[in-house]
This record gives C-alpha cells, structure tokens and sequence, in this order.
C-alpha cells in the first residue's frame, strides 16, 4: 500500500534525509521519500505489519517531527506564518536598533549615552531577538541532539549561541579575557 502523509517541522533538506532514513529502515516498509518543499511524506509499506502509528513515532523519535494524516493544512500554515512574520518584523526593528547602537560614535543623538550603559542595553534588545525571534532553531537543535543528529537548526543553534555567549561574557566580565594570548 502507498500512503501520503504530511510532516510538520522540518526546516532543511537534512531533515528530510533523516526522516527518509528512519523510515526506511522501517520493518515492513519498502520504500519511502521525503518532499521538503511539500513537506510530504510518500510510503510504501504492508499494512498487514505496519500502521501509520508505528511510522508516526519513528518520523518523532528522530527529531522535532510531526506526521499527521491530515490532506489540508491550510490553515495550520497561515497561522505559523503570521507568527514568523510577527518575529521577523520586530526583530528586524530591534536588530536596526542595535545596529545603531553598536555604532554610537556615528550617531550624535546617542553619542553622550555612557559605553556601559550601551552594552547594557543592546544585551538587553539583543537577548529576544536570539532567544524569541530564533527560538524555532534552539528547539529544533533540542530535538535533533536528544535523537543524537544534525541539521540545519543545530547550526545556527550553535553559532548564534556561542556568538551570544561569548559576547555576553566580553561585556560583562572582560577581565576573563585579558592577559590571554591568541598564537
């Protein structure tokens, strides 16, 4: 028999690669792709031996996955754009600010604002923009470290983390770093 099914979650084409996988290996599957742009799941398998519960959880046990039998998720996908939408406009605000911000000296209306009073407040504009606007990719690199995999989320996840972390602790405790040299 050859189902299709919907997949909820995926963010880049090694997620579709991993979904494809698992589901392969699969006992009683005989074949399965994954369309990412469709977000769709295309199988073949015995339904004597196997039911779409049992494909259900190996497609969430591998990541931060959802397969659902459902034919429209119209609706589903117009509310998740409008939350992407709502993060991507206020963080694009914000990341204007801090831009702004980081180049006190070129802005005379800001220019008399104290450096330590400037690094307190980009932090603190900065810190939603990571944590709220980017928080699909930290919960996405949750997902796929519990299932002991990569993908793209966990790249960001990483890079933007790290950035943040090492920013934080140059701003606040810059002693950490002095003294230390680079070879």
């Amino acid at each position: 028999m050859e189902k299709i099914y919907s997949i909820q979650g995926m963010s880049c084409a090694s997620c579709a690669f991993n979904i494809e996988k698992a589901v392969k290996d699969i006992k009683g599957v005989n074949n399965a792709y994954v369309n990412f742009g469709a977000e769709k799941l295309k199988v073949e398998f015995d339904e004597e031996k196997l039911a779409f519960d049992d494909i259900a959880k190996a497609v969430a046990h591998i990541g931060d996955y959802k397969l659902t039998q459902k034919k429209s998720k119209q609706k589903e996908t117009v509310n998740k754009y409008k939350k992407l939408k709502t993060k991507f406009i206020v963080s694009a605000i914000l990341s204007i600010v801090i831009l702004i911000g980081s180049m006190q000296r070129f802005f005379p209306i800001i220019a008399d604002i104290p450096r330590e009073a400037m690094f307190l407040i980009l932090f603190v504009i900065t810190t939603p923009v990571l944590f709220w606007a980017g928080s699909q990719s930290f919960k996405g690199a949750w997902g796929t470290l519990k299932h002991k995999t990569a993908d793209m989320n966990t790249l960001i996840a990483v890079g933007t983390g790290s950035a943040y972390i090492y920013s934080t602790v140059a701003t606040f405790i810059p002693q950490f770093f002095e003294g230390r040299e680079v070879d």
